[in-house]
């Protein structure tokens, strides 16, 4: 999600009095340098961004975000009326499981972007504080009449994220089910020192962490609870927005807008296959040609040489040629180093690529960069006990010491349907990360087996020549490809884990 615009642009008009937040008194007596934001008095820092910044990323924050717009829909139809207002499928969205989508102008321009999750009895949806009203109107304008929408604006939202998240509310929450037993992308109901929670294993800082939904009466008290936990401190706004742009997370109104569609954006993941292939929504004929053809530019992440920061606005230029913008940019206080979001034109997006930033006069020299920058859904402590990683091309591997086991995945091998021959590598040759060692043949097509890490192959599965089959009886056991004796196990912190290669494919 996206909540911390900064331009004068986002702000409500002067002549309105800012309004006041369930915790307004907390962040002052906590320390916090309050500031006017999309319409809301709201805490920018208490200590200073940097440590902040760093104290999240090791340990966990406590964020408030009870501007965002929380709603809930319900009624006959409600299912029907959201898939044609959103590009979502909800037909695969489980009950209390939540979905990243997006709300499109007719034209296929991204109003805002939105996270949907369903509930017994209808669809909880929070949409940003900045664009709430307006998404509000639209959503009004889109549906029947005979679904009801509800604000409700009584209930306070408390984000906590860091890699000792789990631990810190694990201690104080109450529920029918562990708190620890939610995966990403999930909800449940829980109390808090006796407070009524909804909380979801979700946010917006590309760290592990949970979303708090709470009545907006309960908030101080609530607050209180989670900050008393030795792992949690208050962390503001401005390291929000350090956070995300380390996540290479994009922020509505300056890295998305109704100028910009969800390929062009990077977030084609919010528009479902199911949704793109039948469309039936705002915005569907745009959407589809720009799956189909791709776009002029699509949004990229650089990295900076030197210490100056590139900021919203500034040109990008391949030699003396304009060829982007920037659209978030700042100093990256885990890495060291300016770094910046910016849309460039298609054909300069690869990893690597040479470009230079024009600020304040002065010519930058930057570097195309893989996001996010500072991959966190592995962390440190995480990786010592996990053995078992996945690919974004659906391959798995299983690692012990410096030898890996790899495979394709369940979900893969049920794309590719009855598996026919396997073509496996030799033993002894060496591949680069993500070089094709295999093919597999269905009855449908051949496919690529790319590996997920750099190395030599140790052994193949020989039982496959005989038994192809096993790739679709045994995908993630038995039906293994081969094995390799990685080169760099760093490697193994661009993969995901798990968790987060289901929600990953969900998304598909």
């Amino acid at each position: 999600m996206s909540e911390f615009p900064v331009n004068d642009d986002d702000q409500v008009e002067e002549t309105l009095e800012p309004m006041i937040l369930p915790l307004d008194a907390w962040h002052r007596e906590k320390g916090g340098r309050m500031v006017e934001f999309a319409g809301y008095m709201m805490p920018v820092q208490y200590e200073g961004i940097m440590a902040e910044h760093l104290w999240t990323r090791e340990n966990a924050g406590l964020f408030d975000v009870s501007h965002m717009g929380q709603l809930f829909l319900s009624g006959e139809g409600v299912e029907a009326a959201i898939e044609a207002a959103l590009p979502i499928d909800l037909s695969t969205l489980k009950t209390n499981s939540v979905r990243y989508s997006l709300l499109l102008d007719e034209e296929g321009g991204i109003l805002d972007d939105l996270m949907v999750t369903r509930w017994d009895d209808g669809f909880y949806m929070v949409v940003n504080g900045a664009t709430k009203w307006d998404d509000i109107g639209t959503l009004r304008e889109l549906l029947p009449d005979d679904i009801t929408l509800n604000h409700l604006d009584d209930r306070a939202l408390l984000a906590l994220q860091g890699p000792r998240a789990v631990a810190a509310l694990e201690r104080i929450a109450e529920g029918e089910q562990a708190l620890s037993s939610l995966t990403f992308m999930k909800g449940a109901r829980f109390t808090l020192g006796g407070v009524e929670a909804w909380i979801s294993r979700s946010g917006y800082t590309g760290e592990d962490g949970f979303e708090i939904s709470i009545p907006g009466e309960d908030a101080a008290k609530v607050a209180d609870l989670i900050c008393a936990q030795p792992e949690v401190k208050p962390i503001a706004l401005g390291a929000r927005d350090s956070l995300r742009l380390e996540a290479g997370l994009p922020l509505y109104g300056h890295d998305m807008d109704p100028a910009r569609g969800p390929v062009d954006a990077g977030l084609a993941f919010g528009v479902n296959k199911r949704r793109r292939l039948e469309g039936g929504f705002p915005g569907a004929e745009r959407v589809q040609r720009d799956f189909a053809q791709g776009t002029a530019q699509k949004r990229i992440g650089l990295v900076l040489e030197g210490r100056m920061a590139a900021r919203e606005g500034a040109k990008v230029l391949n030699g003396d040629t304009e060829v982007g913008v920037v659209t978030s940019g700042g100093f990256s206080p885990s890495l060291q180093k300016p770094i910046a979001m910016a849309y460039v034109d298609a054909a300069l997006t690869a990893d690597g690529t040479a470009l230079t930033i024009e600020m304040r006069g002065k010519k930058l020299d930057a570097t195309v960069a893989p996001m996010p920058f500072v991959p966190t859904a592995i962390t440190a402590e995480g990786a010592k006990a996990m053995t078992r990683y996945f690919s974004e091309d659906h391959e798995w591997i299983e690692v012990e010491g410096d030898l890996g086991t790899v495979g394709i995945t369940d979900y893969a091998q049920g794309q590719l349907g009855d598996i026919t021959f396997v073509d496996l590598p030799e033993v002894g040759a060496t591949f680069g990360k993500g070089d094709s060692v295999s093919v597999v043949d269905s009855v449908k097509a051949a496919s690529d087996v790319y590996t997920p890490v750099s190395g030599s192959i140790a052994e193949v599965n020989e039982a496959l020549a005989d038994a192809p089959e096993l790739v679709n009886t045994e995908a993630e056991t038995g039906g293994w490809l081969f094995r390799i004796t990685l080169s760099d196990t760093a490697e193994l912190s661009g993969l995901m884990d798990e968790t987060n290669y289901k929600a990953f494919v969900e998304a598909l």
